[in-house]
C-alpha cells in the first residue's frame, strides 16, 4: 500500500502526494491530488507521472461512495459491459438510456460513452459531478444487500490492464483529470 503526504493544506485546499516504486507493479509514478472547496461543492484534480524510463500503462478514476436514500441516477450513456459473476467485462451492449437501481441484484458494471454530466438526485438535494472530457467511462458498483453505491468516474473498463485499454505514459509524461461535485438543493 502507498501512504499519501499532505504537501498542503488549508480550510478550502488540499494537496496530497504519493510516489510508488516500482515492485509488483514494475514501474515508478508519482500521483497528486489537489481539493479545492468552492461554494456548493468542490473541485477535484488528480495527476499522474510516469517516472520510470519506459513507457506505463495508466488509468484514473475516482471512487466515491454515496448513501443510496432514495437515490436515482439521471446520466445517460451509450452503453455498458456484461459481467462475468467474478466482475470481469464479457460483451458490450449497446443501449442507450439512464441507469436505474435494480433492488434485486448487485450492479457492478463500467457504463460507457457518458453523454452528458453524472448526475444523482435524492428527495433532498441533486450532486452533479462533472468529470474532464477523458473520463468517458463510469463504474458503476451497487451491491443489493447494502444501503450505499459507487459512481465512478472512470477513463478505462474493468480489466483494462488485460485489454490494452490503458492510456500509455511515455516516461516523464505528466496526465492530469478533474472532476467537479456540485450539491444543489431544490428551491
Amino acid at each position: 500500500m502507498v501512504e499519501w503526504d499532505v504537501n498542503y493544506a488549508d480550510q478550502n485546499r488540499l494537496h496530497m502526494s504519493c510516489v510508488h516504486r516500482a515492485d509488483h507493479w514494475p514501474w515508478h509514478y508519482r500521483c497528486d491530488q489537489k481539493r479545492q472547496l468552492q461554494e456548493n461543492g468542490y473541485h477535484h484534480t488528480i495527476s499522474l507521472t510516469n517516472q520510470s524510463e519506459t513507457p506505463m500503462p495508466a488509468g484514473l478514476g475516482l471512487h466515491p461512495y454515496f448513501p443510496r436514500n432514495g437515490a436515482s441516477i439521471k446520466t445517460k450513456f451509450e452503453g455498458y459491459w456484461n459481467v462475468s459473476d467474478d466482475g470481469l467485462p464479457t460483451k458490450w451492449q449497446k443501449k442507450q438510456g439512464r441507469f436505474s437501481f435494480d433492488s434485486e441484484r448487485t450492479t457492478d458494471t463500467v457504463f460507457t460513452d457518458r453523454m452528458n454530466d453524472l448526475i444523482i438526485d435524492w428527495p433532498s438535494h441533486r450532486l452533479t459531478i462533472s468529470p474532464s472530457e477523458d473520463k468517458r467511462h463510469a463504474h458503476i458498483f451497487a451491491p443489493r444487500e447494502h444501503n450505499f453505491f459507487c459512481l465512478e468516474p472512470v477513463s478505462h473498463i474493468t480489466n483494462a490492464v488485460n485489454q490494452d485499454r490503458l492510456k500509455i505514459l511515455s516516461s516523464q509524461e505528466v496526465w492530469t483529470a478533474q472532476v467537479s461535485y456540485s450539491v444543489e438543493t431544490p428551491r
